[in-house]
């Protein structure tokens, strides 16, 4: 397979293949570009609580480094800013806490907390030309006093399938093919959440809570 590669690369009639191979062996080290927010807000029926927002440094600075060709995935700072959009659309109101909260007394009805990430990307092989990214997210509910209401855990993936000799996501492998599908990957796994999320008994029950004390008070 390799003999039949390096003959391709190196007959006239393969412009496309030395490009493809500039343009990998140009971009090691590259950061794959991950958008840190949603074109558009989600619209959500809002739950009328003023809520705290905190996002763990171990899921914001996360960054999925991957190998041959080396590239940098920093989807820990692009969820920050798409989780920011979907709090703020599923709480009246919000403001943003550091992650030392728990030692601090906030003027808050609750706590939520983008509280881990992880990303996986599966190349395909020779044979299976599947390339497959995964993403992870992990979201607690807290009350102010920092007692564990409830965590969510949601999973995306997409999948692109390649035929041997398809080089539609060259040059530009990354940009064309993978940093498309982890952002893919990311939007499936946040209405993961979002869906589980509104539908945990136990943010409803938080939830009226939350509205019975306004109405006492």
């Amino acid at each position: 397979m390799w003999r039949f590669f390096w003959s391709l690369m190196t007959s006239v009639s393969s412009p496309l293949l030395l490009t493809a191979f500039a343009g990998i062996t140009a971009c090691m080290g590259c950061t794959a570009n991950l958008p840190n927010k949603f074109e558009h807000p989600p619209l959500l029926q809002r739950i009328d609580a003023r809520v705290g927002m905190s996002f763990r440094a171990t899921a914001s600075d996360y960054v999925y480094v991957m190998d041959k060709p080396k590239f940098r995935f920093p989807i820990g700072q692009a969820s920050v800013g798409r989780f920011r959009q979907v709090f703020q659309a599923m709480f009246a109101k919000t403001i943003e806490l550091p992650e030392s909260w728990r030692n601090a007394v906030a003027d808050v009805d609750g706590v939520v907390e983008l509280d881990g990430i992880m990303l996986q990307i599966t190349r395909g092989v020779e044979g299976a030309w599947n390339d497959i990214v995964t993403v992870y997210y992990r979201v607690c509910l807290y009350q102010p006093d920092g007692f564990q209401i409830t965590c969510t855990s949601a999973l995306g993936a997409d999948t692109h399938i390649r035929h041997e000799l398809d080089f539609s996501c060259f040059p530009l492998y990354v940009d064309r093919c993978l940093a498309p599908q982890t952002d893919a990957a990311m939007r499936h796994a946040i209405a993961r959440f979002i869906s589980d999320f509104e539908a945990d008994p136990q943010v409803k029950a938080w939830a009226i809570r939350v509205a019975d004390g306004k109405r006492a008070n």
